[in-house]
């Protein structure tokens, strides 16, 4: 699953990360009838440690980002980088880890937001400031400790904006992934914690000062765990004309098209890591306050967190 407050997202090579770790504050209560975990929560999307809206503000800290992505991005204007890296994930030869598995769902979206800076001549644009927000939700979630077995269903919701001089408030765009991740029997494990606050879950992964200390004030003491490719991620939809208030309209994506069959990609790094202050329950109407937290995987990517 995801991401480290404000850190980066390291299981993905790509440092694209969201922030993490939610108690029951500061979140959007939307009510549905399918689902009893309704809020959305936001997040942050981080760059080799900085907000993405930095990453984003100048030509070389774009073109250090985008040759995270593939070594088809090292030469030529910034949208010739940006199309070099698109070309690359049509190919199945080439190796794209910043569009591969869940956490790739983060890489359209950076490359989306570098276009978006860009002027008619497909060069970085030095006057416009491009914002992007995320939030995310789970609307399914179960675990079988009888044999290890599980599955979360998650929506990412991302918003951007272009900031330009003289234009007043920018027009947003909103596009929604929703994504099911499935895990094999044996293959999650419920961790309890150490006693040492330091090393709250240890062979498991490692955590910022920041996150220590959330685990400690919220009184985590279960992590559910799952590491490797006993994850499959099985679906995977995009609604890119999302608007709030009104009905989603997500589109699965196929497994078969080159331009997102990268996103159906798991492997021996690919993680789930969820903690819970009692033991992690077996559907998703027992998560009570303070709910949970999200760990730092970065694929696959679910995001619930604040």
């Amino acid at each position: 699953m995801i991401l480290r407050p404000f850190r980066h997202l390291a299981a993905l090579v790509l440092p694209l990360a969201i922030a993490a770790c939610a108690s029951d504050a500061n979140e959007r209560q939307i009510g549905t009838a399918n689902s009893p975990f309704t809020a959305i929560t936001p997040t942050k999307l981080v760059v080799d440690g900085s907000p993405g809206t930095i990453a984003l503000s100048n030509i070389g800290a774009i073109t250090q980002t985008l040759s995270a992505f593939s070594d088809a991005s090292r030469e030529g204007r910034l949208g010739d980088r940006v199309q070099a890296i698109r070309q690359a994930n049509l190919d199945p030869s080439k190796r794209v880890p910043g569009l591969t598995g869940l956490g790739g769902i983060l890489g359209h979206a950076f490359l989306d937001l570098a276009e978006q800076g860009l002027q008619k001549d497909r060069n970085f644009d030095g006057g416009a400031r491009v914002i992007v927000s995320l939030s995310g939700q789970i609307l399914e979630y179960e675990f079988d400790e009888s044999d290890g077995s599980g599955l979360i269903e998650a929506v990412t919701y991302i918003t951007r904006s272009v900031v330009t001089p003289g234009l007043g408030v920018p027009p947003s765009r909103t596009v929604a992934y929703k994504y099911r991740v499935e895990v094999d029997p044996k293959g999650f494990t419920v961790v309890p914690h150490s006693g040492n606050r330091n090393d709250p879950f240890p062979g498991t992964i490692g955590f910022s000062p920041e996150t220590l200390h959330r685990i400690e004030s919220l009184g985590f003491r279960h992590k559910l765990w799952a590491k490797g490719t006993a994850i499959r991620v099985t679906d995977v939809w995009l609604d890119d004309t999302f608007s709030w208030g009104s009905a989603p309209n997500f589109v699965r994506l196929s497994e078969t098209d080159p331009r997102y069959a990268r996103l159906y990609q798991t492997d021996s790094e690919s993680c789930i890591d969820m903690m819970f202050v009692r033991k992690p329950p077996a559907m998703l109407g027992g998560m009570g306050p303070p709910f949970y937290c999200l760990g730092r995987c970065g694929s696959p990517l679910l995001i619930n967190t604040h």
